[in-house]
């Protein structure tokens, strides 16, 4: 919810990128939430699907380095493409896993 909020932009950043992570952000949240409604009724909580987890976190930490792109005191660092890159592979790994099997498990 911070990203949809817009926590952590700067002046310097681009209006195309402040507005492509809140739907991003907003994408996520209303994809959470329509996974994990139908799962809290009354004494019959399941698990959430294979590979949640390694979406959230994926696109969790993509938007972070999106942000980290757009400011200046990283701009001539590595760490922005480390982190898009570990960001992909968590969002491929939970692809993955939610094309995968059938069944619910954490992770």
């Amino acid at each position: 919810m911070t990203a949809v909020l817009g926590a952590g932009e700067t002046d310097a950043t681009p209006l195309w990128c402040a507005v492509a992570t809140r739907l991003v952000s907003l994408a996520v949240a209303a994809e959470l939430l329509r996974l994990w409604i139908p799962r809290r009724n009354w004494r019959t909580a399941d698990a959430m699907p294979r590979g949640t987890g390694f979406l959230v976190w994926g696109a969790f930490l993509g938007l972070a380095a999106a942000s980290m792109f757009t400011d200046p005191l990283y701009a001539t660092e590595g760490a922005p493409w480390a982190l898009a890159v570990v960001a992909a592979l968590l969002v491929v790994t939970g692809a993955a896993r939610r094309a995968g099997a059938g069944g619910t498990a954490s992770g």
